[in-house]
C-alpha cells in the first residue's frame, strides 16, 4: 500500500487515554513495549503524521510526555466522552485519533485514512466485519454533533457518526506493517504478553 509521506499541519493527532485500565490494574499505557512505553509508541507514531498533538485523559499520569492534555466535559461516559471534549477543544480542522493502547498503528496507515477522507466528516477503519472508531478520523464540524448525542446520552461513536456524512473504509490490512496485529488492544496481562512476544519475533 503505497501513500505519500505527507505530515499534516491541518490535522491534529490525538492520543485517547481516558480509560481506567480496569483489566489490566495498572496503567497500561505506561507499561515497557522494547525501549519506549506503550503511550510513547503511540505518540512516535502520530507525530510522524501530524505537526500537533493533543492528549485525552482526566489524570496528569501522561504529563511528562508534554502534550497538551484535554479532560472529559462528561465524566465516566466512556470513549465518546474523549472525543466530545477533543472535538470541542480542537484548533484544526480535523484529527486523527489513536486509542492509547494500540501501539502498533503505523503512520503509512494513519497517511492511509487521512487520504481517504475527503469530503467526509467521520472517517472508520473496518476489517473482517470489525469497526475501529477509536482509530479514525474526525472533523471539527463533528464537534456539536458528538455534544449533542453525549447529552442524550449516546455514547457510541460510530452510532454518532452516522448522524453526519461518513465512511467505514475498508482497509486490506495484509498491505500494512502488522497487519491483523495493527489493531490490537493491550487490556489485559494476557493482551500484553502476546504483543510483546510477537515483537519480539518480528
Amino acid at each position: 500500500m503505497k501513500v505519500s509521506n505527507t505530515k499534516y499541519k491541518n490535522i491534529t493527532g490525538v492520543i485517547l487515554a481516558g480509560g481506567k485500565s480496569s483489566r489490566m490494574q495498572q496503567d497500561k499505557a505506561l507499561l515497557p513495549l522494547g525501549e519506549k512505553r506503550i503511550i510513547e509508541h503511540v505518540v512516535r507514531n502520530l507525530s510522524q503524521v501530524c505537526s500537533s498533538l493533543l492528549l485525552s485523559s482526566n489524570t496528569n499520569n501522561y504529563d511528562f510526555l508534554g502534550i497538551e492534555t484535554v479532560p472529559d466535559n462528561f465524566r465516566n461516559q466512556g470513549p465518546a466522552a474523549g472525543l466530545e471534549a477533543i472535538l470541542a477543544h480542537l484548533k484544526t480542522d480535523a484529527c486523527v485519533v489513536v486509542s492509547c493502547d494500540t501501539p502498533l498503528v503505523s503512520p503509512d496507515f494513519l497517511r492511509f485514512i487521512i487520504q481517504n477522507s475527503n469530503g467526509y466528516h467521520a472517517v472508520i477503519p473496518q476489517h473482517n466485519g470489525h469497526i475501529e472508531p477509536m482509530t479514525a478520523f474526525y472533523t471539527k464540524s463533528m464537534s456539536p454533533i458528538f455534544t449533542q448525542a453525549m447529552q442524550n446520552g449516546l455514547k457510541s461513536p460510530p452510532k454518532i457518526a452516522k448522524k453526519a456524512k461518513h465512511l467505514l473504509l475498508e482497509v486490506p490490512v495484509h498491505k500494512f506493517r502488522y497487519a491483523e496485529w495493527m489493531f490490537k488492544s493491550i487490556n489485559t496481562p494476557e493482551d500484553y504478553n502476546e504483543v510483546s512476544a510477537y515483537l519480539l519475533n518480528k
